[in-house]
């Protein structure tokens, strides 16, 4: 199966949020191709930003290390949540409808850890995330 890649475009800002799975050569090749100046890891986040300028070599870097890159507006993502959710309701559940059906587990796993009270999250986002969860991760 090919790895997915997703970059995040938002209309009114010139950084673009890259994410895909950890893998060293894949990011070992984006420093090497990508000015130091035009990108940057955000740990807290997990995830790559790139200038807008560097968007296609970013994309390029990418396929050539076998993934599927696909671009999203978060635009689209802002009016599909206002559409669907009455407002922006439960994103999480928004969020989990968006990623694909067999990173789910990873994806509430992952948030899980981020939110869980007991490790310094909040309580109310974790029953949005469990809420989201029972409609529709399981």
């Amino acid at each position: 199966m090919t790895q997915q890649a997703y970059i995040y475009r938002e209309p009114s800002s010139p950084w673009r949020q890259v994410v895909f799975p950890y893998d060293p050569p894949t990011k070992d090749d984006l420093l090497a191709t990508l000015p130091k100046l035009a990108r940057w890891w955000d740990p807290g986040v997990r995830c790559w930003w790139v200038l807008d300028a560097h968007e296609k070599m970013a994309i390029a870097v990418l396929k050539n290390r076998g993934y599927q890159v696909l671009v999203k507006d978060l635009g689209e993502t802002q009016l599909y949540l206002e559409r669907n959710t009455g407002g922006f309701g439960n994103v999480f559940e928004a969020l989990l409808q968006e990623v694909p059906a067999e990173l789910r587990l990873t994806v509430y796993r992952h948030l899980s850890l981020a939110l869980h009270p007991d490790r310094g999250g909040s309580t109310e986002l974790m029953k949005q995330l469990n809420t989201a969860w029972d409609q529709l991760g399981r």
